[in-house]
């Protein structure tokens, strides 16, 4: 599951999207919807892993979720960790609409996911028939053999969370994925929240990717100049937010004993 928080980290550590991880958002638009979406599966952690992919795949949060065993509490955070991946699937979905913005794809750089297009779940998709699940009463893990990747099959930075060894749990009569195994908490042992975390700057980042989206989706964002513009309001915002937090988080810092 470590492996899992750092592929969440990876959109917002690049030099092209980190100045707008604390960009002040509008309210999310609620993510798009694919017309259909695989019926899910828990019958086993490899079905389950299954559900999850093709949940990302429609865009579809609400199924997202359902592949995830967690506490009512940690919903919030949950929304988060999962809708990363469908934000940054929908905003490539919204930017490949609009033919001017589209030509102008390579700028968007740290934005644009390719271990989130089709062709990257559908690999991880053929990967999965080789994986083996090491169960442990009432957890399991999956392994999935990342190094026997079908032929064919693209580089591992294009693959849907290459390199991970996901956790499950039995609960609601099935297997679901668990942010908490032998590896860690996903979601941190104190406020996912927390001034200054990277539970925010995450939170921060797909808001403002799905705020892109829904303008662009709507009409009102029909330029790269107007993109871009948008982008440097939020970096704007960004920029006065974190020296806000840092000055927050000095305050609050306890003296050293001498």
């Amino acid at each position: 599951m470590k492996r899992l928080l750092s592929r969440c980290l990876v959109p917002f550590s690049m030099a092209t999207a980190l100045p707008l991880l604390f960009a002040h958002a509008e309210e999310p638009v609620p993510p798009a919807k694919d017309a259909t979406a695989a019926k899910a599966s828990f019958t086993d952690p490899k079905a389950a892993y299954r559900s999850y992919i093709e949940a990302i795949r429609a865009m579809d949060l609400t199924a997202a979720l359902k592949c995830w065993s967690y506490e009512p509490e940690q919903e919030e955070a949950m929304k988060v960790v999962a809708g990363v991946w469908i934000s940054h699937r929908r905003f490539e979905k919204a930017v490949d609409a609009v033919p001017e913005i589209k030509a102008e794809k390579k700028i968007l750089e740290g934005y644009i996911r390719p271990d989130v297009t089709d062709k990257a779940l559908d690999a991880a998709v053929a990967i999965l028939s080789t994986a083996e699940v090491k169960e442990n009463g009432g957890m399991a893990e999956l392994l999935i053999k990342w190094d026997d990747k079908p032929q064919g099959s693209p580089d591992p930075e294009e693959i849907f969370l290459s390199g991970n060894q996901p956790a499950f749990v039995k609960a609601d009569g099935g297997w679901k994925l668990t942010p908490v195994s032998d590896q860690g908490n996903l979601l941190g042992d104190g406020d996912f929240f927390a001034e200054g975390g990277w539970g925010r700057m995450l939170r921060d980042g797909v808001a403002m990717l799905d705020e892109a989206s829904g303008k662009l989706e709507k009409g009102e964002i029909k330029t790269f100049a107007g993109l871009k513009a948008l982008m440097g309001e939020r970096e704007k915002a960004m920029k006065e937010r974190n020296e806000q937090e840092k000055q927050n988080l000095k305050a609050n810092e306890k003296p050293r004993p001498q």
